[in-house]
C-alpha cells in the first residue's frame, strides 16, 4: 500500500509538471512577453519584436525543460550514446522517406510556402541569433512537448496511436495553421515521432534528428544547399 501511495505521488508530480510546462508554452509566457516586451522594444519594428519574442520564449522554456526533465535528459543521453551509429542510419532513412513523401505530395498538390517559413527567413536574415533558436532551442522545447509529453506521457491515459495523432496535428497547426502546408508539417511531426518510437520513446533521439532536420532546412533557406 505504501509503495502504491509513493508511486501515485510520483505520478501526480510528473502530471503537474507536464501541465505546468504545457501551460507555460501555450498560454502564460505569451501573455507575459506580449505585455513586457513593448516596454523595451520599438513595436513598429515587427521583425525585431518577433525575433526577441521567439528567442525569449524558447530560452525560458529551455531552462524550464532542463530543470523539469533533468532525469529524463540524463537517461535519454545515455541511451542515445549506446550504438549511436544505428541512430544515424535511422536519421538518414527517415529523412529520405520524409523528403520523398513531401516531393510526391508537392507533385500532386501545389503547396504554398508557409507564413512560418517566410517569417523565419526574414528574422534570420536580419538577426542571425535566430539560427541558434532554430537549430537547438526550438527542437529541444518542441520534442519535450510534442513527443515526451503529448505522446510519452499522454499515452499512459489514452491509446498511443491517438496521442500520436493529437501530437502531430498540434505540431502542424503551430507551424502552418490550416493551410495546405499543414500536410508537410504533419508528415514532419510523424518523422520525428518515428525516430522517437524507434528509440523506445527517447525524446533525446528525436531532438537530435529534429536539430539536424532544421539545420538542413536552414541551409536551404539561406541558399547554401
Amino acid at each position: 500500500m505504501e509503495n502504491n501511495n509513493l508511486e501515485n505521488k510520483k505520478q501526480n508530480r510528473k502530471t503537474l509538471k507536464n501541465i505546468v510546462y504545457i501551460f507555460l508554452y501555450f498560454i502564460l509566457l505569451d501573455e507575459i512577453l506580449i505585455r513586457v516586451l513593448p516596454n523595451f522594444i520599438d513595436i513598429s519594428n515587427i521583425i525585431l519584436i518577433n525575433t526577441v519574442y521567439n528567442e525569449s520564449k524558447l530560452f525560458i522554456m529551455s531552462i524550464f525543460g532542463i530543470v523539469f526533465y533533468w532525469q529524463e535528459l540524463k537517461i535519454g543521453m545515455k541511451n542515445f550514446a549506446n550504438k549511436w551509429w544505428k541512430k544515424i542510419i535511422q536519421f538518414i532513412v527517415v529523412y529520405i522517406l520524409f523528403i520523398a513523401l513531401s516531393v510526391l505530395i508537392g507533385l500532386l498538390i501545389e503547396i504554398p510556402t508557409s507564413s512560418n517559413q517566410y517569417s523565419l527567413e526574414e528574422m534570420i536574415n536580419s538577426y542571425p541569433i535566430m539560427i541558434f533558436g532554430t537549430i537547438i532551442l526550438a527542437p529541444f522545447v518542441e520534442e519535450i512537448i510534442f513527443r515526451h509529453i503529448l505522446i510519452g506521457e499522454l499515452s499512459k491515459t489514452i491509446p498511443k496511436f491517438l496521442a500520436i495523432i493529437i501530437s502531430c496535428i498540434l505540431f502542424a497547426l503551430i507551424h502552418s495553421e490550416l493551410t495546405l502546408s499543414f500536410i508537410v508539417y504533419f508528415l514532419m511531426g510523424m518523422a520525428f515521432t518515428i525516430i522517437y518510437i524507434l528509440n523506445k520513446d527517447n525524446f533525446i533521439a528525436s531532438f537530435f534528428y529534429h536539430a539536424i532536420h532544421n539545420s538542413i532546412a536552414l541551409l536551404a533557406v539561406l541558399g547554401i544547399l
